[in-house]
C-alpha cells in the first residue's frame, strides 16, 4: 500500500472511530443484525447511542396518543431478492434497529393482534419509519 492511500482511508478510519453520522458512513454490521429497547429513558438513550450502526430504524406507538408499543413481532422480507428474509424478532419496541443490504423491504410488525406493513429502501443512509396501532382503549 502506497503513502498516498493510507491518506485516503485514514479519514474513513477517523469518522468510525469518532462516532461518524450513519449518513457518513455505511453500516459494518451483518445484515439483520438488530437492537430493540427504548421502554425507559435510560433504555431511549441506550438505543440513541448505538443509532448509527444501523440503517434502518423503527418506532412502535399508539395512533393518536404517541405512546410507544412494545411487544411487538416484526419481519423483513426483501422485495429485491426472493428468499432474503429475516425474523421473526419476538417483544420488540417501542425502537428496533436493524442492519439491512442495500434494498427494498417490507415490514410486517404485529401487535395486540393487528398487523402493520410499510415498505422501506435500506442504504448508505438511515431510514426511520413510524409505526402505529390503535390506542389500547380504542376498538
Amino acid at each position: 500500500m502506497k503513502v498516498h492511500d493510507i491518506l485516503r482511508i485514514v479519514p474513513v478510519v477517523a469518522m468510525v472511530l469518532h462516532g461518524a453520522s450513519a449518513s457518513a458512513v455505511t453500516p459494518v454490521l451483518a445484515a439483520g443484525t438488530h437492537a430493540s429497547g427504548g421502554i425507559s429513558a435510560e433504555g431511549r438513550q441506550e438505543m440513541l447511542a448505538k443509532k448509527d450502526l444501523y440503517n434502518v430504524r423503527l418506532t412502535f406507538a399508539e395512533a393518536g396518543t404517541g405512546a410507544y408499543v412494545a411487544g411487538v413481532t416484526v419481519r423483513l422480507e426483501s422485495t429485491d431478492r426472493k428468499g432474503v428474509s429475516f425474523g421473526p424478532f419476538a417483544d420488540c419496541g417501542p425502537l428496533f434497529y436493524v442492519a439491512l443490504r442495500p434494498g427494498l423491504y417490507r415490514v410486517s410488525a404485529s401487535y395486540a393482534g393487528v398487523t402493520r406493513q410499510v415498505d422501506v429502501r435500506a442504504g448508505a443512509g438511515a431510514v426511520h419509519a413510524v409505526l402505529h396501532w390503535p390506542a389500547a382503549s380504542e376498538p
